[in-house]
This record gives C-alpha cells, structure tokens and sequence, in this order.
C-alpha cells in the first residue's frame, strides 16, 4: 500500500532484503498510487527512489531490484468486505459476475500501468523448487494461567 509512501517503499524494500538475505525480491509493484498513467508525479517519486537504492538487489540475479509500476487506487478491483470477511465469487452467480468485471478491471489496470516485460523477465528467471512438506512441529496448547480476583 504505498497511498502514504514514495521514499519509503524502496526503505521498506531494504529493510525485508537485509533482513533476509535468501528472501527473492526482484521487483516492487506499488498499489493503491495517487494519479494515474505511468509517469504521474507519485509513481515517478517511487521509481527515483527504488531505482537510487544501490544496495537493493535481486539475490537470485544479483541485478538491482526493478520498479515493476503502479496501480492507481481503483474502488471496482476491491474484494467487498463484510463483517465475517470477505465475500466469495462463488457464493452466488451475482457473485461470480461481479467478480469477472473485478478480475477484467484489474487486468486493464495491469496492462496500463506495469511493465509487464519486466514481470515476463522476472518470471524467467524463478526457480521453483518442490514441494517438502514438513511435519507440524507446533507445541501443545499453552496452558493459560490462573484466573486472578
């Protein structure tokens, strides 16, 4: 969410790669940006600051770190809330429709905004490894203390 950032995303983005070294980070899409297009003043502030981040680097590749774009805060993409959570596209057909337009919004936005050949070289360059799944080493129950008077 970086509708109250621009420095601060590339911050944000140091502070996880330092944290964890192994961590893939090889491109930052900004969403919920004031303006719109591509070279709105907010998503140009982004981009100077991550792409000015020397020391912000993919440890995959080694390369530095892209600015994939922005995606402008857009009501008709949001996934409506309710006070259980979220609604579910298949809980009605109603549901389901509403969810196309989201989903077919939300591309538009993509395709307007990202760059998409640098998400297609990004993507390239993953490695999946397979699946392991490990055993649940989650202790019993926390015994919760004595009711104090």
């Amino acid at each position: 969410d970086a509708s109250a950032c621009a420095r601060s995303v590339a911050a944000t983005a140091l502070g996880h790669a330092t944290f964890d070294p192994d961590m893939r980070l090889g491109g930052i899409v900004a969403n919920k940006i004031s303006g719109s297009g591509k070279d709105g003043a907010h998503v140009t502030w982004i981009r100077q600051a991550v792409e000015s981040t020397t020391a912000l680097l993919d440890c995959a590749t080694k390369e530095r770190v892209k600015f994939v774009g922005g995606l402008p805060r857009d009501s008709e993409c949001s996934i409506p809330e309710r006070h259980l959570g979220l609604h579910m596209p298949e809980e009605t057909e109603e549901k389901a429709n509403e969810s196309s337009k989201r989903f077919e919004r939300l591309v538009a936005l993509m395709e307007a905004n990202l760059d998409l050949d640098i998400l297609l070289k990004l993507g390239r360059t993953c490695r999946l490894q397979p699946f392991q799944q490990q055993p649940c080493s989650s202790p019993l129950p926390v015994p919760l203390p004595p009711a104090t008077k």
